[in-house]
């Protein structure tokens, strides 16, 4: 098999599963979309999930996932306000996915680091079509 056939092959293989390699798998989506957010450095992490135009949105789910590996380490929700709390987090690199019924998945990479202090996010999340 020459070099252009394989990259079509696998150009079409990743359109037919929907996902690219090097992203969650097995996390909650309440939408239809995967959204990736970017990098995100941390100790521990906070904040609040709201909708686009701003409301919070109660009961958000919150995932914690090794990459690599489909186990969730952390399976949290957020409070009545949208607000949520990840302490005690071990150093190492991570799926941080935050989604809700009719919204969805907004991924971030997360490297937890010793010393990288804690941070507080603020996430809006899109609506799932």
């Amino acid at each position: 098999m020459n070099r252009s056939v394989l990259l079509v092959s696998l150009v079409a293989g990743l359109a037919l599963f929907g996902q690219r390699p090097n992203t969650p798998r097995g996390m909650y989506c309440g939408g239809n979309q995967l959204v990736d957010m970017g990098l995100l450095r941390a100790e521990s992490v906070s904040g609040s999930v709201a909708d686009p135009a701003g409301s919070a949105i109660p009961r958000a789910r919150i995932q914690v996932q090794i990459q690599g590996d489909e186990r969730i380490l952390h399976d949290i929700v957020a409070n009545e306000k949208g607000k949520f709390h990840l302490m005690s987090l071990r150093p190492g690199v991570y799926w941080l996915g935050i989604s809700s019924p009719g919204f969805n998945l907004h991924f971030w990479e997360l490297r937890v680091l010793r010393d990288a202090g804690a941070k507080t996010m603020r996430v809006k999340l899109s609506l799932g079509t």
